[in-house]
């Protein structure tokens, strides 16, 4: 086994923020706390003692793939202390949803999830960048379409 310092090293490699994934992050963060701000919107912030959140993938088992590894790789799951450092490797695919024919369950059960844990702030977060790209070359898709959910 190498020694942290040479693991950690190679995951700073591996594991990179891009300016414009930092620069989204930032942005949503922004308007979460508008939002929060605001007297229009019902949202306290103060009264979520959790946060939970999903990835919804378009279909495609490399993107699970790739997006699971990326979730395992930044220790948000421990971070949030949704999982700890024992499980958190393992457990990193069910933080991630492909739009398929299955999305409809997953969807309820996550919507089940939302209702039971009023103290929790659900973030649901549809990574659609690579279909975008695609479809608007074909022009199948429309942008922001989330296929197969009504």
């Amino acid at each position: 086994m190498s020694p942290p310092s040479d693991r950690a090293e190679l995951l700073s490699k591996v594991f990179q923020i891009y300016p414009t994934q930092l620069s989204v992050a930032r942005s949503l963060l922004s308007q979460v706390c508008s939002i929060a701000d605001s007297g229009t919107q019902n949202l306290d912030l103060g009264r979520f003692c959790k946060v939970d959140f999903l990835v919804l993938v378009p279909p495609s088992h490399v993107l699970v793939h790739q997006t699971a590894q990326r979730i395992r790789q930044s220790g948000v799951l421990v971070d949030l202390g949704i999982e700890d450092a024992s499980t958190a490797h393992q457990k990193s695919d069910k933080y991630v949803v492909r739009l398929d024919g299955d999305v409809h369950v997953k969807m309820e059960a996550f919507m089940r999830k939302v209702k039971q844990n009023p103290y929790t702030l659900f973030v649901l977060i549809h990574d659609n960048s690579h279909v975008d790209l695609t479809s608007a070359l074909s022009g199948s898709v429309c942008h922001g379409e989330l296929q197969g959910v009504g």
